[in-house]
This record gives C-alpha cells, sequence and structure tokens, in this order.
C-alpha cells in the first residue's frame, strides 16, 4: 500500500496534476490580489463626499456622520470580499488538482497502453503492433515502438535461421571427419592407400571448416573504424594478380575498365581487398569466358561528392529471377546440388563489408551478362 502512494506521488500525471493546478492557483490568486488591491485603492482614493440622495426635494449634502457610516459600511463590504476570496481559492485549487489529474490521466492513457504492451512483448510475440493512433508525440512515440518490434522480430528470425543454417553446414564435415577418423582408428583391415585417401579428405574438410569459421567471424566482426584514403586501383590490381593463374588455366580473358587518375576514397583496404577478392572468385566460379572489371565516378546531386562506382562483370548465365533477391541472403546457393562448392556466405560478406565501408552494392543483369556493382 504504502508503496503504491509512493508511485502514485512520482507518477507524471501527480506532476503534471500539481503543475497544472499551480499554474492555476497563482493565476487565480494574482488575479483575485489584483482585484482586491483596485477595489481598495478606489475606496481610499474616493471617500465618501458630497454624496446627494433623492428626496421629495433637490439633492442635499450628506452630513459627515451619514459619511463616516457609509465609509465603515465600505471597509467592512472590503473585509468580506478578501474573506470571500480566500474561501474560494482554497476550493479552486483542490478543483483544479482534480480536473488537472483527469486532463493528465486521459493524455497518458495511450502511454499506459503503449506500457503494457511493452512489458507482455515475448519472444513469440515480436512484430505485434501497439493500437495507437494519433498525430502528436505519442502517435509518433508508437509508431516507432511498431516499427522496433517489426526490426527486432526481423532480427531473430535471421539470428534464429543464422545459427540453424551454421549448425547444418558445420555438421556435414564433422561427420565426415569423425566417420573417416573413426574408421582409421577402429577398422584394422583398411589399406595403407583407403588410410591416405582418408587422411586426405579428412584434412580437406578441416580446411573447409577453417574457412566456413573465418567466413562466420567476418559476419560477425565489424569494420575497423580506422578508416584511410587508398587508391582503389592498386587494391583491385593486387586481387585480380592473385587470380592470374587460376584464369589462365580455365581460359578465362579479363580487362579493367578505370583511367588513368587515381581514385582515391577513404576505406579499410583489408576488408575491401576482401570484397573484390570474393567478387572474382565467384565471376571465375560461375562465369564462362571474360571477366571485366570497370571503375568510374558518378555524380551525386544530393551530396558534394561524387560516388564511385566499381563494376564486376562476368559472362555467366547468372541467377533466376525467383532468387536474384536473395543472392545476398547468408548460406543461399543458387546450385542447391549436393556437390556444391563452397558455404554460400561469400556475397553476405561482401554486402556487409560494403555497408560498413558506408555504401552498397546490388546485382542485376544487363546484355546478358552478370553484373555486382558497388557504389561508395
Amino acid at each position: 500500500m504504502l508503496s503504491d502512494k509512493i508511485k502514485f506521488f512520482k507518477s507524471i500525471k501527480f506532476r503534471l496534476a500539481l503543475i497544472y493546478s499551480l499554474v492555476l492557483f497563482l493565476f487565480s490568486g494574482t488575479f483575485v490580489l489584483g482585484i482586491n488591491l483596485y477595489i481598495n485603492d478606489i475606496l481610499q482614493k474616493n471617500p465618501p463626499r458630497n454624496y446627494r440622495v433623492f428626496q421629495q426635494r433637490p439633492f442635499i449634502d450628506l452630513d459627515l456622520i451619514e459619511q463616516e457610516r457609509i465609509k465603515q459600511i465600505r471597509q467592512d463590504d472590503l473585509a468580506n470580499i478578501k474573506q470571500a476570496s480566500l474561501f474560494t481559492l482554497f476550493p479552486l485549487a483542490g478543483f483544479s488538482f482534480i480536473l488537472g489529474y483527469i486532463i493528465a490521466y486521459k493524455s497518458l492513457e495511450p502511454l499506459s497502453l503503449l506500457q503494457k504492451k511493452i512489458n507482455s512483448l515475448q519472444e513469440s510475440s515480436l512484430g505485434s503492433q501497439a493500437d495507437i493512433v494519433s498525430e502528436d508525440e505519442i502517435g509518433s512515440l508508437a509508431k516507432s515502438f511498431n516499427e522496433m518490434s517489426v526490426r527486432l522480430k526481423e532480427s531473430f528470425e535471421i539470428q534464429s535461421q543464422f545459427v540453424e543454417d551454421a549448425s547444418h553446414e558445420l555438421r556435414t564435415p564433422l561427420t565426415v571427419i569423425y566417420t573417416n577418423l573413426d574408421t582409421i582408428l577402429f577398422d584394422k583391415n583398411v589399406s595403407k592407400q583407403e588410410l591416405l585417401n582418408k587422411l586426405k579428405l579428412t584434412l580437406d574438410q578441416i580446411k573447409d571448416l577453417n574457412k566456413l569459421t573465418d567466413n562466420l567471424l567476418a559476419l560477425s566482426n565489424t569494420s575497423s573504424n580506422q578508416k584511410e584514403s587508398y587508391d582503389l586501383r592498386n587494391i583491385i590490381q593486387k586481387e585480380i594478380n592473385k587470380f592470374e593463374s587460376l584464369m589462365s588455366e580455365k581460359k578465362i580473358t579479363y580487362f579493367w575498365n578505370w583511367p588513368d587518375k587515381a581514385f582515391f576514397k577513404k576505406i579499410d583496404p583489408i576488408s575491401f581487398g576482401r570484397v573484390i577478392h570474393n567478387l572474382i572468385e565467384n565471376a571465375i566460379k560461375y562465369g564462362k569466358s571474360e571477366i571485366e572489371i570497370k571503375l568510374f565516378k558518378k555524380i551525386d546531386l544530393f551530396s558534394d561528392e561524387d560516388r564511385v562506382v566499381i563494376q564486376v562483370i562476368d559472362n555467366g548465365k547468372g541467377v533466376s529471377e525467383n532468387d536474384k533477391h536473395k543472392i545476398f541472403d547468408r548460406f543461399f546457393m543458387a546450385d542447391q546440388s549436393r556437390n556444391k562448392k563452397g558455404f554460400g556466405l561469400g556475397l553476405a560478406i561482401v554486402k556487409k563489408i560494403i555497408k560498413d565501408n558506408n555504401g552498397s552494392i546490388k546485382y542485376f543483369r544487363k546484355n546478358n551478362k552478370t553484373v555486382f556493382e558497388i557504389i561508395l
């Protein structure tokens, strides 16, 4: 009971009602005091004299005794007015507090509903909306809550899907490693060649697990905040050099299209190099015979600084219309065959790094070619 009383006195409703009643009390008190001072001033400056009363003859002056009697009546009336004013102010203060509390209660009632909605929010009820529609600050707060609820639901769904997909991807190599080691340790009839094959397969699975772990860490880590200005051409050229022998082996022709002048941009060079690496690796894996890299500037009408555009283009078939909106999702693989290579994390990592570097990336088809376009 005591805690409820303390809670009541600390509530916004009580404080608003108190402020409202104090303001009204001060205003009314000032007004009444002003009226009393004005009446008192009038009575003091204009004492009764030369009064005339109408009788059956012309006006006559009142005698001094009658003037004094009228003055005393004035003084008594003034005292009665002051007393009535004081007795009126206190009930007015109580009435104003009650009225202020009712107004505050009605005004803050949507906040109470929003509080109940927040308290009842559970993981299973994420995405639920507060049924509050108004154009004031409380309506704006309710709108923000509804948007936050939707974002939380999406975040939890993505997190749950990520854990499920990661567990699935980890299960396959772990199963292979467990099976191979079990055979190596307990099967006495295994031949030396078979033993070497199983050890090689186990080593490959360990390498895959290591790569998967690196990719998962890349998705969870944030980009370095210590960005510096770098020539993008140098970073791109460095990544191209890593694939020269592979492209030569697969008879893939590559060429780039960019001006001779430097393209400086404030970025994290290590993470951005990984972006270019992943995009070129994808182009080699899913392209046919050509890879083109474009680098140019784009005028931004809404900013003083021009944007830099990087395009990685290959002549592969790309992904279907139904799948293109999922191409940057974690663990998404356009080829769902059992013999797929990789974990479907490359483009998800690319998107995250580009976002960390205040840029954007999109995928589209143009002239029967696959285009990944980065805008920084």
